[in-house]
């Protein structure tokens, strides 16, 4: 060991002490880095708390207004008369279709009448011809009763010529009735495309709207109950947050206290100027120099593992806050899952102004129905009083052929003229009876109960009227709604961004390895002015080995293990220590 003089000891004590001044100092710098980073920390976590707070108050006030849309005055209403419009248009709809399927067949039964018609009609000369083969005959045989008969012939012959000034009216009105029926077809028909195509598309569309938004309230049931809980989830991290931070105070005592023992060290090294003795003096203390330096250290290493423990469970119980408030706005972002809400509020808004004027085309539309209808009932009517005409006639010609067989006598050529009177007579009258079939179907046709079905319906859908105030008043409190949400989701992703900026910026970890390596350079110095003072070369060697490890920052990756391991620990004691500010 070297022999040192009091002026050599006297300048070691002073670099040794400025050496300590010096680590002094960049412990101090690293305690001003740490209160920095909490303070960001702490004010993070003061607006985690208060948008945390505000968001969960927000979703719980949306849950509750949604639910209460169930009862909105101005939803029943929109719902109530959309019903009311859809299910009359509808049966309207059902009732039109029914009317074009019966009037296609009753059209088609006029296929039916040509024939039925030409044989009444040839039948009808038929027995003109017959008749006055009869008069000649009896003429001829000069039979009793001859005068009653021939006034009962000519009767009969002014009844056929009535008859047969009737059969062109009825097969007119055939023809007639044939467009007619064919008007009445396609004004059903178009007001049956126009059904789909525009009549329905206004309350289709409101329906659409009004049962997303119905959809979005039977959600909030489920969705209640797990906002609640996440909410709760977010508080609790943020307690432990808050109890973390409360480290800080523990953390910068213990850097407090490795100060102090510098300036102890300091404040010796100065005074053992003052001694008499300071070569023996000075080298007593100098040598335990190491051996305190060595405890410090450890203790600055175990002070920053407790910091990087706190910034660990401080980050990862913000950042799970903010996946939590992410949820919870996804949540209520999914209520009514659309990214169009604005639009859907708008489109309800224009079906709702649209519906008056398409109810209007479709009743207008109807009422043209009603009117082809009444036109289409006319030409039956008419064309039922002639039938009814020509079956008045046919009824009186019966009557006059069965008085003219009662006068004749049974002579063969006679005999075989009435006979074949009464087999023409079948004849007309089944003829007669086969137009009257068709005819009375006619008459008794189900258009007339369609129509009034029809026009029932529309004096339904007359009297639905979507009130606009109501209306107004419904998309204002949605859209309240939806601005909520949007709100919410802003908030959110304006403190998550804030989030991430502190914790990018967090200064500790930097900052530490550079103080660190240069307190490992004032150590080096210190280490070179006490090693004349070694006898033990080996020792100083370890010793130096020993310090300068105790004072490098161990890995993140290390750290990183030991705190995974003391998680679950470390967990429930903050659970036990749980403090709002």
């Amino acid at each position: 060991m070297k022999e040192l003089s009091t002026k050599e000891i006297q300048q070691m004590i002073s670099d040794i002490a400025e050496g300590f001044a010096s680590i002094d100092h960049k412990v101090m710098e690293l305690t001003e880095v740490s209160n920095d980073d909490f303070t960001a920390l702490n004010n993070i976590m003061k607006n985690h708390h208060e948008t945390t707070y505000e968001i969960a108050q927000s979703t719980t006030q949306i849950i509750e207004n949604i639910q209460n849309l169930k009862h909105n005055d101005a939803l029943l209403h929109l719902r109530s008369t959309t019903d009311n419009i859809k299910l009359a248009l509808k049966e309207c709809a059902t009732n039109i279709k029914n009317y074009m399927d019966q009037v296609n067949i009753l059209n088609l039964d006029f296929k039916h009448l040509y024939i039925p018609i030409l044989n009444f009609k040839q039948n009808i000369s038929t027995l003109k011809f017959l008749i006055t083969n009869l008069k000649l005959n009896q003429g001829l045989v000069a039979q009793k009763n001859q005068t009653n008969t021939n006034e009962l012939i000519d009767k009969l012959n002014k009844k056929i010529e009535e008859i047969q000034a009737e059969i062109p009216r009825v097969a007119k009105d055939v023809e007639l009735l044939k467009n007619q029926f064919q008007k009445a077809y396609d004004k059903a028909n178009t007001i049956n495309l126009h059904f789909s195509k525009a009549y329905l598309q206004e309350p289709e569309a409101i329906d659409q709207v009004i049962t997303f938004i119905e959809k979005g309230i039977e959600k909030t049931a489920n969705i209640k109950r797990t906002l609640e809980q996440k909410n709760q989830h977010s508080f609790q991290n943020l307690n432990q947050v808050i109890t973390n931070l409360q480290y800080h105070d523990i953390i910068r005592q213990k850097i407090e206290h490795i100060q102090d023992t510098h300036k102890n060290i300091i404040t010796e090294l100065n005074n053992l100027e003052k001694e008499k003795n300071i070569i023996k003096k000075g080298l007593e203390y100098v040598n335990q120099i190491p051996g305190i330096t060595e405890i410090q250290a450890a203790q600055l290493l175990l002070t920053n593992k407790e910091y990087q423990s706190a910034i660990e469970n401080i980050s990862k119980k913000l950042i799970e806050t903010a996946n939590t408030l992410e949820e919870v706005n996804n949540l209520s972002y999914s209520i009514f899952n659309n990214d169009n809400n604005i639009e859907i509020t708008t489109q309800l808004e224009e079906n709702a102004k649209n519906l008056p004027g398409k109810m209007k085309e479709a009743t207008t539309a109807i009422m043209g129905l009603v009117e082809e209808n009444e036109e289409l009932q006319k030409q039956i009517s008419n064309h039922v009083n002639h039938y009814e005409n020509l079956e008045a006639i046919e009824h009186d010609i019966n009557a006059i052929i069965k008085e003219i067989n009662k006068n004749l006598s049974p002579q063969n050529d006679i005999k075989t003229i009435t006979g074949k009177l009464i087999t023409l007579l079948n004849d007309i009258n089944d003829s007669r009876s086969n137009i009257g079939k068709i005819i009375n179907a006619h008459q008794n046709n189900q258009l007339i109960s369609l129509i009034e079905n029809i026009n029932e319906q529309k004096s339904v859908i007359e009297k639905q009227k979507i009130e606009k105030q109501k209306s107004s008043e419904f998309t204002e409190a949605f859209k309240a709604l939806n601005n909520q949400i949007t709100k919410n989701c802003k908030a959110y992703k304006e403190l998550d961004s804030e989030l991430q900026n502190t914790l990018e910026n967090i200064k500790y970890y930097d900052f530490y390895e550079h103080e660190v390596e240069e307190i490992i350079n004032q150590l080096n110095l210190i280490y070179q002015k006490i090693k004349p003072l070694s006898g033990d070369n080996q020792h100083e060697s370890d010793l130096m080995s020993a310090m300068e490890k105790a004072y490098t920052m161990e890995s993140q990756r290390e750290i990183h293990q030991h705190k995974t391991e003391d998680e679950q620990q470390d967990e429930k004691e903050d659970d036990d220590n749980l403090e709002l500010f």
